[in-house]
C-alpha cells in the first residue's frame, strides 16, 4: 500500500528536517513547508493525509501568534491536523487559547513540543493507524482530543476507565468488521466483472481471429487488439480487486490488535484480589494509551 502523505509545516527549518526525518523512518511521505501560505497552498492541491502545524507558523517568539490554528480552521477542515504547541498539557491549551478553539475539526490533536518525536508519532499513528478506535474512545471519554485523555482517565478511576476503555474496543470492532465486510463485497464485485471482461476479451479476439481467417481484418491487428483488452481488464478490475484483498488484510490486522487488549483487560477481571486488579488495569491502560504506535 503506498505511504500515508503528511504535510509537515514549521518556521524553524532545523526542528522540521530532524522531525520529517524522523517520521519519513516510521514509514511516512512527509512534505515540508516553513510558513502558511505555502502550507495553504498545499491543503488546498489535495492529496494530504494528515497535516502537522506548528501554533506559531509566522514568529516563534510572538505569543500571539496562532497562525496555524488559524489555518487549520480555516482550510481542508476534512483533514485530520496536529498543532504542534509549547503548552505540556491540554488543561494548559485550554487555558493559553480559550475561545481559539471553537469550531476546530475534530480530528484535530495538540502534542507539545517538548514531548519528543515519539509521542508526535504516536498522534500521527492514532489519526492514520487507528482512527476508529481513535473516534471510539474520545466519544466513550467524553474528550475532544487525545491529549485531554490521561486528565479525564484520572478523574474517572482505573476500574470506570478499563470499562469505557472495554466498549471503545467494543464499538471499534463493530466498525472494523463492517467496513471489512464491505471490502469483502466490493473485491467480490472486482472480480467478477474482471472475469465476466476477460470472457469477452476471449470472445472478442476469437471473432477477431475468424474475421482475420476470411481476411475480413489484417492479422496484425489482432495482438494489439488482445494486448489493449488484456491490460484493460487488469487495470480495471484484477488491480483493483488486489487493493481491497490488501485493505481487507489490513482492517484484519487492526481487528487483531484491537481484540488483543480487550482481551488483557477482560483476563484482568479475574484476578482475585482487587489491588492487583487495578495497578494490572492502570499498566494495561498505560500501555494502550500512552505507548500505542503503528506496530504494537
Amino acid at each position: 500500500m503506498s505511504k500515508k502523505k503528511i504535510l509537515f509545516a514549521d518556521d524553524k527549518i532545523d526542528f522540521l528536517n530532524v522531525r520529517k526525518e524522523f517520521l519519513e523512518n516510521a514509514g511516512y511521505s512527509v512534505i515540508p513547508v516553513n510558513n502558511p501560505e505555502q502550507a495553504e497552498e498545499r491543503l488546498v492541491q489535495g492529496g494530504i493525509d494528515l497535516a502537522i502545524l506548528d501554533i506559531r507558523l509566522v514568529d516563534d517568539s510572538d505569543d500571539k501568534d496562532t497562525s496555524g490554528l488559524d489555518l487549520a480552521k480555516r482550510v481542508a477542515r476534512s483533514v485530520p491536523k496536529i498543532i504542534l504547541t509549547q503548552y505540556p498539557s491540554w488543561e494548559a491549551v485550554r487555558e493559553a487559547l480559550g475561545p481559539d478553539l471553537n469550531g476546530l475539526p475534530p480530528a484535530v490533536d495538540f502534542v507539545a513540543k517538548q514531548e519528543g518525536p515519539e509521542a508526535m508519532l504516536r498522534a500521527v499513528d492514532w489519526n492514520l493507524r487507528h482512527p476508529y478506535l481513535k473516534r471510539n474512545i474520545l466519544i466513550n471519554f467524553d474528550v475532544p482530543n487525545m491529549m485531554g485523555l490521561p486528565e479525564r482517565m484520572v478523574i474517572l478511576g482505573p476500574e470506570e476507565a478499563t470499562r469505557r476503555l472495554n466498549k471503545s474496543f467494543e464499538n471499534t470492532l463493530k466498525d472494523l468488521s463492517h467496513i471489512q465486510r464491505q471490502e469483502f463485497k466490493r473485491a467480490s464485485q472486482y472480480h467478477y466483472w474482471a472475469l465476466v471482461s476477460a470472457i469477452l476479451g476471449i470472445l472478442i479476439v476469437l471473432i477477431g481471429a475468424v474475421f482475420s481467417y476470411l481476411g475480413l481484418v489484417p492479422s496484425s491487428m489482432l495482438l494489439p487488439i488482445a494486448g489493449v483488452i488484456s491490460e484493460s481488464v487488469g487495470v480495471l478490475f484484477f488491480t483493483r480487486e488486489d487493493a481491497a484483498h490488501k485493505r481487507i488484510s489490513a482492517y484484519y490486522a487492526r481487528l487483531e490488535e484491537v481484540n488483543k487488549f480487550g482481551n488483557i483487560l477482560t483476563v484482568c477481571d479475574t484476578i482475585p484480589s482487587s489491588k492487583k486488579r487495578e495497578e494490572y488495569r492502570l499498566k494495561i491502560i498505560d500501555k494502550i494509551i500512552n505507548k500505542w504506535s503503528g506496530q504494537i
